[in-house]
Protein backbone atom coordinates (compact mmCIF):
# COMPACT_ATOMS: atom_id res chain seq x y z
CA UNK A 1 0.00 0.00 0.00
CA UNK A 2 0.88 3.19 -1.45
CA UNK A 3 0.61 6.62 1.09
CA UNK A 4 0.98 9.49 -0.56
CA UNK A 5 1.15 13.56 0.82
CA UNK A 6 -2.04 15.74 -0.66
CA UNK A 7 -0.60 18.36 -2.23
CA UNK A 8 -1.60 21.77 -1.58
CA UNK A 9 -4.91 23.38 -3.56
CA UNK A 10 -6.37 26.41 -4.21
CA UNK A 11 -9.99 27.37 -3.18
CA UNK A 12 -11.05 27.67 -7.18
CA UNK A 13 -9.25 24.75 -7.97
CA UNK A 14 -11.17 22.85 -5.35
CA UNK A 15 -14.54 24.17 -6.53
CA UNK A 16 -13.05 22.95 -10.00
CA UNK A 17 -13.16 19.58 -8.92
CA UNK A 18 -16.42 19.36 -7.19
CA UNK A 19 -18.25 20.43 -10.27
CA UNK A 20 -16.35 17.68 -12.18
CA UNK A 21 -17.98 14.82 -10.05
CA UNK A 22 -21.01 16.86 -10.68
CA UNK A 23 -20.96 16.82 -14.28
CA UNK A 24 -19.88 13.08 -14.89
CA UNK A 25 -22.00 12.14 -12.06
CA UNK A 26 -19.49 10.96 -9.87
CA UNK A 27 -20.46 9.70 -6.23
CA UNK A 28 -19.04 10.85 -3.48
CA UNK A 29 -18.16 9.89 0.31
CA UNK A 30 -17.77 12.06 3.15
CA UNK A 31 -15.68 11.70 6.49
CA UNK A 32 -16.04 14.69 8.64
CA UNK A 33 -13.87 14.45 11.75
CA UNK A 34 -13.53 17.04 14.57
CA UNK A 35 -9.51 17.92 15.42
CA UNK A 36 -9.54 16.63 18.74
CA UNK A 37 -11.00 13.27 17.66
CA UNK A 38 -9.79 10.39 15.67
CA UNK A 39 -12.71 8.83 15.22
CA UNK A 40 -15.40 10.30 12.40
CA UNK A 41 -17.86 12.84 13.51
CA UNK A 42 -19.96 11.81 10.72
CA UNK A 43 -19.58 9.68 7.58
CA UNK A 44 -21.77 10.11 4.29
CA UNK A 45 -21.33 7.15 1.86
CA UNK A 46 -21.54 7.71 -1.95
CA UNK A 47 -24.06 10.23 -2.95
CA UNK A 48 -24.20 12.40 -5.36
CA UNK A 49 -22.37 15.78 -5.85
CA UNK A 50 -23.70 19.43 -5.94
CA UNK A 51 -22.16 22.55 -5.86
CA UNK A 52 -22.63 26.42 -5.84
CA UNK A 53 -20.47 29.25 -5.54
CA UNK A 54 -21.47 31.74 -2.69
CA UNK A 55 -20.81 35.32 -2.59
CA UNK A 56 -21.01 36.88 0.70
CA UNK A 57 -19.97 39.64 2.46
CA UNK A 58 -16.86 40.20 4.92
CA UNK A 59 -19.29 40.05 7.77
CA UNK A 60 -20.60 36.61 6.90
CA UNK A 61 -17.46 35.35 6.75
CA UNK A 62 -16.44 35.60 2.79
CA UNK A 63 -16.98 34.08 -0.48
CA UNK A 64 -17.50 30.18 0.39
CA UNK A 65 -18.67 26.91 -2.08
CA UNK A 66 -22.06 25.29 -1.03
CA UNK A 67 -21.43 21.38 -1.55
CA UNK A 68 -24.84 19.13 -1.55
CA UNK A 69 -24.12 15.50 -0.74
CA UNK A 70 -27.50 14.00 -1.42
CA UNK A 71 -29.78 15.95 0.52
CA UNK A 72 -26.60 16.81 3.37
CA UNK A 73 -25.61 20.44 2.58
CA UNK A 74 -22.00 21.71 3.34
CA UNK A 75 -20.44 25.49 3.43
CA UNK A 76 -17.06 26.29 3.47
CA UNK A 77 -15.53 29.13 3.54
CA UNK A 78 -12.08 30.23 0.97
CA UNK A 79 -10.53 30.82 4.07
CA UNK A 80 -10.59 27.14 4.63
CA UNK A 81 -7.07 24.84 3.76
CA UNK A 82 -7.57 22.76 1.42
CA UNK A 83 -5.82 19.56 -0.41
CA UNK A 84 -5.75 17.33 -3.13
CA UNK A 85 -4.60 13.75 -4.32
CA UNK A 86 -5.62 13.24 -8.22
CA UNK A 87 -4.81 9.34 -8.93
CA UNK A 88 -5.34 8.00 -12.11
CA UNK A 89 -9.04 6.21 -11.36
CA UNK A 90 -9.70 8.59 -7.85
CA UNK A 91 -10.15 11.74 -6.41
CA UNK A 92 -9.22 12.67 -2.83
CA UNK A 93 -9.83 16.28 -1.16
CA UNK A 94 -9.52 17.56 2.13
CA UNK A 95 -11.05 20.71 3.40
CA UNK A 96 -10.24 21.61 6.84
CA UNK A 97 -9.13 24.29 9.59
CA UNK A 98 -8.44 24.20 13.42
CA UNK A 99 -11.57 22.38 14.26
CA UNK A 100 -12.49 19.89 11.83
CA UNK A 101 -11.25 18.05 8.67
CA UNK A 102 -13.77 16.85 5.99
CA UNK A 103 -12.38 14.17 3.75
CA UNK A 104 -14.06 13.74 0.64
CA UNK A 105 -13.42 10.94 -1.67
CA UNK A 106 -14.87 9.24 -5.74
CA UNK A 107 -15.79 6.56 -6.35
CA UNK A 108 -14.25 5.08 -9.38
CA UNK A 109 -13.67 7.80 -12.04
CA UNK A 110 -13.79 7.51 -16.16
CA UNK A 111 -10.35 8.95 -17.70
CA UNK A 112 -12.50 11.66 -19.13
CA UNK A 113 -13.49 12.30 -15.78
CA UNK A 114 -9.75 12.46 -14.17
CA UNK A 115 -8.66 14.39 -17.38
CA UNK A 116 -10.94 17.44 -16.55
CA UNK A 117 -10.07 17.56 -12.98
CA UNK A 118 -7.13 18.12 -14.14
CA UNK A 119 -8.03 20.55 -16.67
CA UNK A 120 -7.96 23.39 -13.91
CA UNK A 121 -6.86 26.90 -14.58
CA UNK A 122 -5.17 28.44 -11.60
CA UNK A 123 -7.59 31.07 -10.22
CA UNK A 124 -8.72 32.48 -13.89
CA UNK A 125 -12.37 31.84 -12.25
CA UNK A 126 -11.75 34.45 -9.66
CA UNK A 127 -9.09 36.90 -10.75
CA UNK A 128 -10.34 40.24 -12.12
CA UNK A 129 -10.41 40.95 -16.06
CA UNK A 130 -10.04 43.28 -17.57
CA UNK A 131 -11.33 44.31 -20.88
CA UNK A 132 -11.12 46.85 -23.62
CA UNK A 133 -14.09 47.89 -25.88
CA UNK A 134 -13.83 49.42 -28.77
CA UNK A 135 -17.42 50.95 -29.06
CA UNK A 136 -16.59 51.66 -33.12
CA UNK A 137 -15.25 47.92 -33.21
CA UNK A 138 -17.02 45.04 -35.35
CA UNK A 139 -15.76 42.91 -32.07
CA UNK A 140 -18.30 45.54 -29.77
CA UNK A 141 -21.30 43.23 -29.75
CA UNK A 142 -18.66 40.01 -28.69
CA UNK A 143 -17.55 42.69 -26.15
CA UNK A 144 -21.10 43.07 -24.56
CA UNK A 145 -21.77 39.23 -24.58
CA UNK A 146 -18.38 38.81 -22.98
CA UNK A 147 -19.55 41.10 -20.08
CA UNK A 148 -23.06 40.11 -19.93
CA UNK A 149 -21.37 36.57 -19.34
CA UNK A 150 -19.16 37.70 -16.94
CA UNK A 151 -22.53 39.49 -14.82
CA UNK A 152 -24.36 36.02 -15.15
CA UNK A 153 -21.86 34.50 -13.27
CA UNK A 154 -22.01 36.86 -10.28
CA UNK A 155 -19.21 39.35 -11.02
CA UNK A 156 -19.59 43.25 -11.29
CA UNK A 157 -18.20 45.99 -12.63
CA UNK A 158 -15.45 46.90 -10.71
CA UNK A 159 -14.33 49.82 -12.92
CA UNK A 160 -14.83 51.72 -16.15
CA UNK A 161 -12.31 54.14 -17.11
CA UNK A 162 -13.95 55.61 -20.62
CA UNK A 163 -11.52 57.12 -23.11
CA UNK A 164 -11.23 60.30 -25.29
CA UNK A 165 -12.55 58.38 -27.79
CA UNK A 166 -15.76 56.94 -26.36
CA UNK A 167 -13.91 53.52 -25.77
CA UNK A 168 -13.61 52.10 -22.15
CA UNK A 169 -11.69 50.16 -20.29
CA UNK A 170 -13.73 47.66 -17.79
CA UNK A 171 -12.25 45.64 -14.81
CA UNK A 172 -15.38 42.95 -13.95
CA UNK A 173 -14.52 41.07 -11.02
CA UNK A 174 -15.92 39.23 -7.74
CA UNK A 175 -16.99 42.16 -5.16
CA UNK A 176 -15.30 40.31 -2.39
CA UNK A 177 -11.37 39.00 -3.59
CA UNK A 178 -8.63 39.97 -1.91
CA UNK A 179 -10.74 40.38 1.73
Amino acid sequence: MTITKLQNAEFGEVLHIFEVMEKHSVPCSLELKLREDADPFMSIIRQSVKTDFVERTADEGGDAMQIYLGETSLLFSVSESYGKEITESQISLCIANETYAAWFSTGEMSPEAIADAHNYIEDIEFEDEVMAVDVHSDDFEAALIWLTDRIREGRVIKNVKVLEDGNQILTVGYTNKGE
